[in-house]
């Protein structure tokens, strides 16, 4: 997954200005855009329908195609990014762990732990002890 990341990052920032890729993935030029708008959009409800319009595509082809070029899923590239968003504000900060989670797009300060936990092995709360203490 740090690798996906990086690698949309890296496109993000540098997409290319043609927008033509190989069958079957998105072209760079489509993945800069959905990924831009992923980061500027993390703490609103992203929907497929919404990612797919930005890549200018179909639910169905965006999806597939997503997962193809990423490796992982549109829904498990925004929980990375959301998760990924919430550790930097659980090292940097003392604000609340609801206003975290939604900060980050979580329904709730449960949706975050229940997430948290399962992609970084700890609770929110236990991460930033750890980080800070």
């Amino acid at each position: 997954m740090i690798l996906a990341e990086t690698f949309l990052r890296r496109l993000s920032s540098h997409g290319e200005r043609n927008g033509h890729g190989p069958f079957g993935k998105l072209p760079a030029r489509g993945i800069a855009r959905v990924v831009d708008y992923i980061e500027d959009g993390i703490d609103q409800d992203l929907r497929l329908s919404s990612l797919a319009a930005v890549a200018g595509m179909s639910v169905y082809h965006f999806a597939r195609r997503f997962q193809e070029t990423v490796g992982i899923s549109p829904y498990s590239y925004v929980l990375v990014r959301r998760i990924e968003r919430a550790r930097a504000l659980l090292r940097r900060n003392d604000e609340k762990l609801v206003d975290i989670a939604l900060a980050c797009g979580f329904s709730s300060q449960a949706h975050l732990t229940t997430v948290f936990r399962q992609c970084v092995g700890v609770t929110p709360g236990e991460y930033r002890r750890r980080v800070r203490g």
